[in-house]
């Protein structure tokens, strides 16, 4: 008997709303999430999907293929996940920001493997460098540099490859196998966000952990209840799941970022 608030921010749903079937209209996508995140608490102010059930057309969207998109729906996160594993090079010391790749203009075979860049880059690169311009190559390429199981490490303290337990119906694992099921290619694929799958809500907490000096908190949609007359108000607080990252980490990747 007691009612739900939620930390949904009207402003920020609204915004979320706008922006995204912008955004699909640009791209011509058939579906699309946002989630927007308050990375220090963990709260969601905002979940979009697009089309949004009241609004799709029925003559051309499927209706059997909506979901709830920020929680269901999983993908490939492909180079938005290079955020999260050069935490893994930068934190056990196997690059600087200067450390040297060659990119190889656009093709190259890595340990036997054919690995492309979208857009050739001649010569060699900066780890900062490689990162601004989200070269396979390069990573590919340092992926040597780490364990499998340091590689692994980092994506599951991430938060892939399990559910949050949002309070939503049919979120989703991910799939993160682990580092005996791999191939042989997969730890160089892995690194720049292919070989996974993911929800958007998973991507957006550990890119927000990143944000929140390397700690990662339990992404929280309820704020809390209270009685029918609105008294007894009884908060949720904030939960830190872990440290992905050191603080010094994480700076350096929010400054790569940002350039």
């Amino acid at each position: 008997g007691r009612d739900v608030y939620v930390r949904i921010d009207h402003t920020a749903r609204a915004v979320a709303d706008i922006e995204l079937a912008r955004a699909a209209a640009d791209c011509g996508a058939r579906a699309g999430p946002v989630v927007i995140l308050d990375p220090t608490r963990g709260e969601i102010l905002a979940l979009a999907s697009w089309p949004a059930v009241e609004t799709r057309d029925e003559a051309r969207f499927d209706p059997s293929e909506w979901k709830l998109l920020p929680v269901q729906a999983l993908y490939e996160p492909g180079s938005t996940l290079k955020a999260v594993t050069s935490a893994a090079l930068l934190e056990r010391g196997q690059v600087t920001l200067t450390t040297q790749t060659d990119a190889e203009d656009g093709t190259a075979e890595v340990d036997g493997f054919a690995v492309r860049d979208d857009k050739p880059h001649p010569g060699s690169l900066t780890f900062k460098e490689a990162f601004a311009l989200s070269s396979n190559i390069c990573f590919a390429k340092l992926s040597r540099r780490l364990s499998k199981e340091d590689l692994y490490r980092v994506l599951q303290d991430s938060g892939f490859g399990n559910a949050y337990g949002l309070e939503l119906p049919g979120e989703e694992n991910g799939i993160l196998r682990r580092p005996a099921e791999w191939s042989g290619r997969s730890k160089l694929t892995l690194i720049f966000g292919q070989e996974l799958s993911a929800t958007p809500l998973q991507i957006t907490a550990a890119v927000g952990a990143i944000a929140n000096r390397g700690l990662l908190m339990q992404p929280r949609l309820l704020r809390g209840s209270c009685d029918g007359e609105g008294r007894d108000l009884r908060e949720t607080e904030p939960v830190l799941l872990r440290r992905i990252c050191k603080e010094e980490t994480a700076a350096t990747l929010l400054a790569l970022m940002g350039e």
